[in-house]
């Protein structure tokens, strides 16, 4: 038989390397839980087929089974896959609260790698490790919620108080109330040990209400009643700091030194005009047993008002109209038949009450007075007032109170 000739041909085939078949793109993003609060870090790296010739590609499958994340100290955090799902030559790894760090610190030099198995057809399977993929994980957004108030919030609506003139009667005048915040951070990441949170209660300027919060705090709030301030304007910052993010919130409060309550009549906080006006046992006593004219209690109280208030001032007084005296031949001498109280605001007057009845000089007669009014920016000044015509008639005042209206 005839044998032809034998040819050959030389074929080329690509060169595959299988260690650089998988693309990966990851992120991090913060999460939150059901109210709102933060409370973790998820990280999602998706792994696409990626360097391998088109009728290869076709055959191959991806799969990410585990994911190693690392901090820029090169702490080394493993993360565990919750979800590995293949389709099309892709894959979606999504990471959750890795080993007792559910949320993530912020910053830009994180990286990540992912081990991967890429299937090629039934039989042959590579195991790879992704090469080192940079994220930056964001800082964290959260919310600080401040309630505090002070008497005078409550009677005119500020710093979102609703008004309530009978819950600021009912204040304290020299407190500030729920000075403080609540944070919108999870109650897992409070009490967690992994993460260090700070509190600054700053009271114009002091910040020596500065707290680590820990476990304590696992309610998410921390409210203090802070008393004895002064009667003027006061400046509250609260400052709330997670991750080296701050969030603050600064508020202006008024303690008016309303509502003015006293049990005695304070002798430090009166101006007597004249010898015959004096302090007997937390009572103010306008006028003596001799002398005629004015006697007149002058308050030294500087009310810090920011805006007008409507007032209601109350007193008990007792008030002595008559005065008989003898002389030593019996006869009545010195004989004063009127006196009158009064209470002013900045010489405006509130309280009016004129007696003119007999009382022997004894006794007196007892009178609980009110009367409205209002203090502007600089109505400050109270006045207690009892003239008379001729001597011995005297007023005795055992309690001032002003109160809002």
């Amino acid at each position: 038989a005839r044998v032809g000739n034998i040819f050959s041909e030389g074929v080329s085939f690509t060169q595959v390397d299988f260690d650089d078949c998988v693309s990966v793109v990851a992120s991090a993003d913060h999460t939150k839980d059901d109210n709102g609060d933060l409370d973790g870090t998820k990280v999602t790296a998706s792994v696409s087929v990626t360097n391998l010739p088109s009728i290869i590609k076709k055959l191959a499958t991806v799969t990410a089974t585990e994911g190693t994340f690392k901090n820029s100290a090169e702490t080394t955090r493993s993360m565990a896959a919750v979800t590995a799902l293949s389709k099309d030559g892709q894959t979606s790894l999504e990471m959750k609260n890795p080993d007792g760090w559910p949320y993530i610190p912020h910053g830009e030099n994180h990286t990540m790698t992912v081990n991967v198995t890429c299937k090629i057809g039934e039989k042959t399977t590579y195991k790879i490790t992704s090469s080192k993929v940079g994220i930056t994980v964001p800082a964290p957004e959260f919310s600080v919620t401040v309630s505090a108030y002070t008497s005078y919030d409550k009677y005119a609506a500020t710093n979102n108080i609703t008004k309530n003139i009978a819950d600021a009667n009912n204040c304290d005048p020299e407190t500030l109330y729920n000075a403080g915040a609540k944070w919108g951070i999870s109650t897992a990441l409070m009490g967690n040990g992994n993460y260090a949170k700070t509190l600054v209660v700053d009271i114009d300027g002091n910040t020596d209400r500065t707290f680590e919060v820990t476990t304590e705090y696992a309610d998410n709030k921390y409210y203090e009643n802070i008393p004895d301030l002064s009667w003027a304007s006061h400046s509250l910052a609260i400052s709330f700091t997670f991750d080296g993010v701050t969030v603050k919130k600064q508020q202006t409060h008024h303690i008016t030194g309303l509502p003015y309550k006293p049990q005695t009549m304070v002798q430090d906080d009166w101006n007597l005009s004249s010898w015959n006006c004096e302090y007997v046992d937390g009572i103010i006593q306008l006028g003596g047993v001799s002398g005629s004219g004015d006697c007149t209690a002058t308050s030294k109280m500087a009310f810090n008002v920011p805006n007008t208030i409507n007032i209601v001032i109350k007193t008990n007084a007792t008030v002595r109209a008559h005065d008989m005296r003898t002389n030593i031949f019996g006869s009545l001498v010195g004989v004063c038949n009127q006196t009158t109280f009064t209470v002013s605001v900045n010489e405006s007057t509130i309280i009016s009450q004129y007696s003119d009845y007999q009382d022997n000089g004894n006794t007196g007669k007892n009178y609980d007075l009110s009367g409205n009014s209002s203090f502007s920016t600089d109505s400050y000044s109270i006045k207690m007032n009892s003239s008379y015509e001729m001597a011995g008639p005297w007023s005795k005042v055992h309690s001032l109170h002003i109160l809002y209206r």
